[in-house]
């Protein structure tokens, strides 16, 4: 085995780690705790108005997209270094094989 077959079996390695990177469970958070809405805002002494209430909902929603945006960047990136990977490894494979 010659240093291409080496090589692609690294970068193999590395396209393995990076798709399982990608494809690894998160949380996301996709809406708002419905019990905490109704405890926090509507069954308090004093309930919130129509306005409070989705003024705190779109807040909520915001803080969810922004959460979730900075996990979808990562994911993002890690799919690009693995492709470029995949690329390098069938590369450095059809080397070896003509070599």
């Amino acid at each position: 085995m010659g240093l291409a077959s080496w090589a692609a079996l690294g970068a193999f390695l590395a396209v393995a780690a990076l798709s399982l990177a990608t494809l690894w469970p998160r949380l996301w958070e996709s809406s708002a705790d419905s019990e905490q809405v109704l405890k926090r805002l509507i069954e308090a002494e004093e309930p919130a108005s129509v306005v409070e209430l989705r003024r705190a909902m779109m807040l909520q929603m915001q803080r969810s997209y922004a959460r979730n945006w900075g996990d979808v960047g990562q994911l993002a990136t890690l799919f690009q270094i693995a492709s470029g990977m995949l690329i390098c490894e069938l590369t450095l494979w059809i080397i070896a094989l003509i070599y």
